[in-house]
């Protein structure tokens, strides 16, 4: 866990990541991470990842609520033009929440990313544009009015 948090704090430092803590509304507890990544200015985009909640919020409505708040930061106050998430592609149940989120799959890079432990996976872009977030959104405040979690 320590070298986690150590990229966490060299990329905060250096600016390509925002991390923000997810925390429980009534007591404050702990509930995860989830981070803007490698913003740019020049062309309007952003990504959103490094995502990681405790088991018990996982599949519930946390997830879609905290990209609600960063998307809506990302194009209603920095004029973003593209939101774009990260998957590795072994993972289902995170492809299958992006997408719930209203993202498209803009397609898989094949040997993209070498792991710690040597592992060379392939990652899943997925996107949305500006022109797409006012669906995106209301869909999402629906979602998150009614309840309704993320796929498990």
């Amino acid at each position: 866990m320590g070298s986690w948090i150590d990229v966490i704090r060299k990329r905060t430092i250096d600016g390509s990541m925002i991390p923000f803590a997810v925390t429980h509304p009534q007591d404050g507890a702990f509930l995860g991470i989830t981070s803007f990544l490698d913003p740019s200015e020049a062309n309007k985009s952003v990504e959103i990842g490094m995502t990681c909640y405790a088991p018990e919020v996982q599949g519930t409505a946390v997830n879609p609520s905290c990209k609600r708040l960063l998307m809506g930061h990302a194009f209603e106050e920095w004029g973003a033009r593209r939101i774009q998430y990260q998957v590795d592609n072994r993972n289902e149940r995170s492809k299958a929440a992006v997408l719930k989120l209203g993202a498209r799959l803009e397609g898989v890079l094949r040997n993209h990313k070498t792991l710690p432990d040597g592992f060379v996976r392939d990652t899943a872009f997925f996107s949305i544009l500006d022109t797409e977030w006012p669906a995106v959104k209301a869909r999402l405040d629906a979602r998150i009015l009614a309840g309704e979690a993320a796929p498990a």
